[in-house]
């Protein structure tokens, strides 16, 4: 039975029912290895799930951070129009053949 429930994923009881086995037949050793495969496979389950919950902290956390910055989009808009990655802010001659045109002038 024990088996069965760790082919389900239900470590747990699957420790559970091993060790009752284990209680009636403690010289078995079979039971006794399966029993240290589960309490293993649950140290390693427990390990994933705490470091996914590491990750989902860390990653709220960076949402929150982001959240809270505020962005000054028209500063952005000057910066780049200033900088000559955006010929226009009205839209004229924003057509990437314009943009070559005018870089290749540059070169």
């Amino acid at each position: 039975m024990g088996r069965a429930q760790l082919n389900y994923g239900e470590i747990s009881l699957a420790i559970s029912n091993f060790e009752k086995v284990k209680e009636l037949q403690p010289d078995n050793a079979e039971v006794g290895e399966d029993l240290s495969y589960a309490r293993d496979l649950l140290k390693q389950k427990e390990e994933i799930d705490r470091k996914q919950l590491i990750s989902i902290e860390q990653l709220s956390a960076h949402a929150n951070r982001l959240c809270d910055i505020e962005f000054d989009w028209s500063r952005m808009l000057r910066n780049l129009v200033r900088d000559g990655h955006v010929l226009s802010l009205a839209g004229e001659g924003n057509d990437k053949d314009a943009k070559m045109e005018e870089d290749s002038k540059k070169d």
